[in-house]
Order: C-alpha cells, then structure tokens, then sequence
C-alpha cells in the first residue's frame, strides 16, 4: 500500500527542526519529555514553531495506523487558527502511544525537506519489510527496486522529481529528463543522477553509493548539480563535503561519513556486486564469518548470533539465497566446522564439537 503525506510552507528551518524534536518528545511517552510538552511551555514558543508541530500533526493523522486517534484529532482541532490565537488556546494532551516507531523518522524527514519552498509537495511512502524486495515504476518512467527494511518517500512535480530514502537500501534506474532532476536526499546530503542507474544503501552512521552507470553529483541540498563540478576517485585526497559538490561516474563507489562528512571513493573490481541482492542472491568470497551474519541479519526474521569467538574469523566462500535462509545456513553448517542451532526468537552459531 502506498501512504501519502503532504508537506506545507516552513517558516524557518530551526523551527522545523525544534518541532520535529517536540512531536518525538510527546510521541515517547517519557514522563521528563511530557512535562517539556505541556501547555504553559507550548505556549511560550514561536508562533513559527506552534505553526510546524501542528502541521507534522497533522502529517500524523493522514497516516493510517493513527487515522483515528483522538489526541491527534483534538490537538488539529487549533491548527486552522491564526497564530495569534495559538498562546491563548489550551491545548489537550497525553502521550501517544505508538506500537511503529518507525513512523517518527517520516515525520522528521517530511519536516526538514526543503523547508523553504513555498509550494506544497505531496509525497509516496513505499515500505518493504525485513527479507522483503519490491520494485515500483514511477509514473516517469523510472523504476526503483527497495531491498530489504527499507523506506522512502518519492514526489513528482512538473519540475523535479525528489526521493527521499529514509532508511535501507534501494536500487534506482533514472529515466532520463532533462527539465526535472532526480534528486535521492539521504541524512542531509543529495544524490542527484545526471541519466543513470545506481544504488544508495543508507545506515546509520554512513551511506554507501555505487554508481552502475551515467554519472551522479553528490551536493548539498542548497547547491544545484552540474557536470562541471569536480570529478571524484580514487586520487581525490581525502575529500569532505562541507559545501560544494562532486561529479561521480560509473564504476565507482563513494562511502560517505555522516558524522565527520568524509568521503572514502573506491573503483571495484566488480561494482555489480554491490547490488547481487536484486538477484535474490548474495555472494561472499573469503569473507569473515562475523561479516557475513552481520549482513544476513538484514533479511533474518530471526536475529542470528555466533556464541563462539573462535569461529568469527572463519572465511566463507558461498553464495546465499535470501529466500530461503534456512537452507543457504545449513550449507554454511555443512562448508564450516560450525553448528547452527535454532530456536523459536533466534539462530546460534557455535563451533563445531
């Protein structure tokens, strides 16, 4: 199922960014958090900032798990009011409880998208779950395959076309037009394809990009892309993207830093197995065992844990059907001197006796 979000006029980007960090706090439930939330210190903020929680609010009640919540509801009740009349309002309020937590993130990212543009966007949130693939043809002619856990919020206007990848890992085939750019935003860095094909995985403290073909510009929202910006590799010395931008082309593959904003560019032998995963398979060529449960524990339902030191560093040459696990761990028990145990909340792997 698609969900649709809308996004209205920001007033400045730290009250965005203030209200988005207020409806976490009242969504956490956190006794600390809630006295933060009530009504004497709401009525004490910015009309800017009482203007963007009501608007992430009311992004909230368009989502359908909380469609019928009568704080929310209660809450939107004010949002139609000049700001004026918000400080002299009171508003009702208890935490919400949420069973998705997932759902925070969206409306952080949905806040701080391109706080300055006055026209309103509406956005498509595509979601797979753990071991799940899907692929979605945009209505441009573009198509983008969502790996495992993975989400991400696409709008198309007459101008651009903007995707916003949240979380996991996607694989993008760009149809090529000239008059709207392609832009992937991920935790504050854009990725914008200059007729392409590439694939963007998004963790949490970096994200790894691998350009299959075409040539991409890594920049900073506020910039615009051009084919005139540097060109990035393997001699660039030790690049950072604090302002500016740079030009990547096909074969290469950039993990950025998303704390220290520094930018490791390598040229692979083999760049397509960065995205085997499309496959339905991944491959594993002398790798450390320790590596290969940390990767396969993205497709797991189970958490999958070695309870044995002595076995990390074992190399496993193999490749992996991410359907059917169960199977492809029995041929990791039958190519290793390893057991696999399972049980009904998770898998061992231990040493074999």
């Amino acid at each position: 199922m698609i969900e649709k979000s809308v996004i209205g006029k920001g007033r400045t980007m730290d009250a965005q960014k203030r209200a988005a960090n207020r409806i976490v706090d009242m969504l956490s439930g956190d006794q600390a958090k809630e006295a933060r939330a009530a009504e004497s210190n709401w009525r004490e903020r910015p009309a800017a900032e009482q203007q963007a929680l009501l608007k992430g609010l009311h992004m909230l009640s368009d989502i359908e798990q909380l469609a019928n919540d009568d704080d929310i509801q209660k809450l939107l009740e004010n949002i139609d009011q000049p700001h004026s009349d918000f400080p002299n309002r009171q508003l009702p309020w208890r935490p919400i409880a949420l069973a998705a937590s997932v759902l925070i993130g969206v409306i952080i990212t949905l806040l701080v998208i391109k706080l300055n543009e006055p026209l309103q966007m509406q956005f498509d949130r595509y979601i797979t779950r753990t071991g799940e693939q899907k692929t979605v043809e945009l209505e441009d002619g573009s198509v983008i395959t969502l790996n495992t856990a993975t989400q991400l919020l696409v709008a198309i206007s007459d101008n651009e076309r903007r995707i916003v990848l949240d979380r996991g890992e996607a694989y993008f085939a760009v149809a090529k037009d000239a008059n709207r750019p392609f832009t992937v935003q991920v935790d504050g860095r854009s990725v914008t394809a200059l007729g392409t094909a590439f694939n963007i995985r998004n963790d949490l403290d970096h994200f790894k990009l691998a350009v299959v073909e075409g040539i991409v510009a890594i920049h900073q929202p506020s910039t615009t892309p051009s084919l005139a910006a540097p060109l990035l590799d393997e001699t660039t010395p030790s690049p950072r993207l604090l302002t500016g931008q740079y030009r990547i082309e096909a074969g290469m593959v950039i993990d950025y830093d998303l704390k220290e904003h520094g930018i490791k560019a390598t040229k692979p032998e083999n760049v397509s197995s960065l995205f085997q995963w499309r496959t339905g398979m991944i491959g594993f060529n002398a790798v450390p065992l320790s590596e290969v449960v940390k990767e396969l524990n993205r497709y797991s339902a189970k958490k999958i844990l070695i309870e044995d030191t002595s076995i990390m560093d074992l190399k496993l040459y193999a490749g992996i059907r991410l359907d059917r696990l169960d199977i492809s761990l029995m041929g990791i028990e039958a190519s290793l001197p390893v057991t696999v145990k399972t049980y009904i909340d998770r898998i061992v792997i231990v040493g074999r006796q």
